[in-house]
């Protein structure tokens, strides 16, 4: 791939798209280590603000996942899951992008790799994305969680069964996020744990706030007949004394 180290424009990413296209048609082996000859230009042409090239790399990284979440482990194996250790900062900043497109992809992305990938190094950068601004970020966090859970740790768990902890407080701190789907979610996995685990989820007093991140502090305004009543009291109020 003579262009990988060309600056991406009109004839190169199209070149590059080719080849990713192309690589499909490898053997899973032969797909693996393609993949990890290739993974700076993968890197870089998944964050590509060309819809069609990002969404083919994504598609090759999907490819990878299903391919090594049913291989022994092995050299190449390893090296596939160092590799998506790697890029999963940049792929949760897809999410907040503002083209839609992409950013669904890389939501997607996410799921999957929830579903193989052990996040416990991962934790402290979890959190970052989780006092984000943007929605769609904190919404593709807890969605990698949710995939993570059900499926990772699921899996895993005769192995670690302490595992899932540290993220409980992460999910409970969702439970009085600003956006309704966050929120939901989050309940919806609180029960999940509740019934499956020996685990006590309680509300700690960050959950119990009135507002979460990316949301302003909510002003309590008492309803407008309340407000007209105090308003007439205190008028009535100022009368008697000025008779």
């Amino acid at each position: 791939m003579f262009y990988s180290q060309k600056k991406e424009d009109e004839v190169t990413w199209q070149k590059i798209n080719m080849s990713f296209e192309r690589s499909k048609t490898l053997t899973e082996s032969d797909f693996l280590q393609f993949l990890i000859q290739t993974k700076d230009i993968v890197v870089r042409s998944m964050a590509s603000e060309r819809s069609k090239l990002s969404g083919t790399t994504l598609s090759l990284l999907n490819n990878a996942i299903i391919i090594i979440s049913k291989e022994k482990n092995n050299e190449i194996v390893t090296k596939i899951f160092s590799f998506l250790d790697s890029i999963l900062p940049t792929l949760i900043k897809l999410t907040g992008k503002s083209n839609k497109v992409i950013c669904t992809r890389a939501e997607c992305t996410l799921i999957e790799m929830g579903k193989v990938l052990s996040l416990t190094r991962h934790i402290s950068l979890l959190k970052d994305s989780l006092s984000s601004i943007s929605k769609n970020i904190r919404l593709g966090v807890y969605k990698l969680l949710e995939s993570n859970y059900n499926n990772f740790y699921l899996k895993n768990k005769s192995i670690n069964e302490n595992y899932f902890k540290d993220f409980i407080p992460l999910i409970m701190k969702g439970k009085s996020d600003v956006n309704f789907e966050i929120r939901d979610l989050c309940k919806r996995m609180c029960h999940l744990i509740k019934e499956r685990e020996d685990i006590i989820v309680e509300d700690n007093e960050e959950s119990k706030a009135p507002f979460s991140i990316g949301s302003k502090p909510r002003v309590y305004r008492p309803p407008q007949f309340i407000q007209r009543e105090i308003k007439s009291g205190i008028e009535e109020k100022n009368t008697k004394k000025e008779i």
